[in-house]
């Protein structure tokens, strides 16, 4: 099976997204499957930026020029996204021809494009969404509702999800969020979650974690840790709320580890209200990760209020890989807080209830055999639905129906 991966975030890229399709291709590389990828010289979090053509873990990778300016301008940015889509639209049109296409929502003016190349190439199309578009666009005030830009984008994208052969949504409350948007089109659609590598992350005792010897204030206490992307759809008010709440507790320290659009508010905020309790780190090289994520004793993921079933925090399966009870501050229904509830790996609270996650912080903090057991069931969890070979299975099979028909 030759399939065509495109994505503008690939190795050596370091966003969640460059990680994640580089382990997968890599994945199906490994068992026969020919992978060609289209992407561009994306070099999220790292200085390396990778050749023109390329060769990685057998992956074939061409990168493609588009315009580069700054990511912090939106217009930049916007201009960036669809001089990428246009310019992997011609390549794709005179690539091999693979078997079929392996596509993302993101960025967000692609699946369009992707879907012209399918018909005209007679190639099945997988379209898989990680964020959905423009709801996201609207919920991040990027995108004013109801406007002609908002109008037309929604119906560019129903057509684009409609077209695709097959779609694969990341979480349950997504399924339903697409599933409205495609409405009596039969396009079939497959719930595969994202992942990570038991090879790269893995529990570690904390007397063997060199973390520690780098940040040795830190080794006696209860670690409450948020590691990931500081951006627009994390609800840092609460866990700062909680902070303060627990600033008299000097057992429990909470620890911020990441970049992103609001890490200078965030660094701001710990200043002006004095919060002695938090610590904050820079985004950590991958080959340390493993070790910073087992410094937590528990971890938050977070979801802003009216993202559920927009989008999936990734930063999920990592944490489970390493054995950490997950505290999910967020809505009851999305996909993350429902796995945590059913599962048993943590507790769940909704954004703005302070109160709410203060007692639960407490509560795990003076409970280490409720904890550890709770990481332990992270750990079997990860091993039986979320570790990358599962995931790949998964893609295999939903490849293969696309191709099918």
């Amino acid at each position: 099976m030759r399939v065509l991966v495109v994505t503008d975030h690939f190795h050596p890229d370091l966003s969640s997204g460059g990680r994640l399709w580089t382990e997968l291709s890599a994945a199906l590389v490994e068992r026969g499957e020919t992978v060609d990828v289209l992407t561009s010289f994306s070099s999220y979090n790292t200085d390396v930026v990778g050749k023109a053509r390329d060769v990685y873990r057998g992956i074939s990778i061409r990168r493609l020029v588009s315009t580069r300016f700054r990511r912090s301008n939106l217009v930049g940015r916007l201009v960036n996204e669809l001089s990428f889509c246009v310019v992997a639209f011609l390549r794709a049109l005179t690539s091999p021809k693979p078997d079929v296409i392996l596509s993302l929502s993101s960025p967000p003016f692609l699946p369009p494009f992707i879907t012209l190349v399918s018909k005209m190439r007679r190639v099945p199309f997988v379209y898989v969404t990680y964020d959905v578009f423009p709801d996201i666009a609207v919920k991040m005030g990027l995108l004013r509702p109801g406007t002609p830009i908002a109008w037309l984008w929604e119906r560019i994208l129903r057509l684009a999800l409609r077209n695709a052969t097959r779609i694969v949504v990341i979480g349950r409350c997504m399924r339903g969020v697409v599933e409205a948007k495609i409405g009596r089109a039969q396009t079939p659609i497959d719930t595969i979650h994202n992942w990570s590598d038991s090879r790269l992350f893995f529990p570690l005792p904390r007397d063997e974690n060199p973390f520690f010897d780098e940040h040795p204030k830190l080794r006696e206490k209860t670690i409450v840790q948020y590691s990931g992307n500081l951006g627009r759809f994390q609800d840092f008010e609460t866990i700062l709320a909680v902070a303060e709440e627990l600033s008299t507790q000097d057992e429990i320290q909470f620890l911020i580890i990441g970049e992103g659009a609001r890490r200078q508010w965030l660094t701001d905020e710990v200043e002006s209200r004095r919060l002695a309790n938090v610590t904050m780190l820079p985004f950590q090289p991958q080959a340390e990760l493993n070790y910073s994520l087992n410094a937590a004793d528990m971890a938050l993921v977070t979801l802003e209020r009216g993202a559920e079933g927009l989008g999936v925090p990734s930063k999920f399966y990592p944490i489970l890989a390493v054995g950490k009870p997950v505290i999910a501050v967020m809505h009851p229904s999305a996909e993350v807080a429902c796995t945590v509830r059913e599962s048993g790996v943590g507790d769940v609270v909704q954004q703005g209830d302070v109160s709410g996650l203060a007692a639960i912080v407490r509560r795990l903090a003076a409970d280490r055999a409720t904890t550890e057991r709770m990481g332990e069931r992270s750990r079997e969890l990860f091993l039986s639905e979320f570790d990358l070979p599962v995931a790949v299975g998964h893609y295999q099979r939903t490849l293969q129906k696309a191709i099918r028909g």
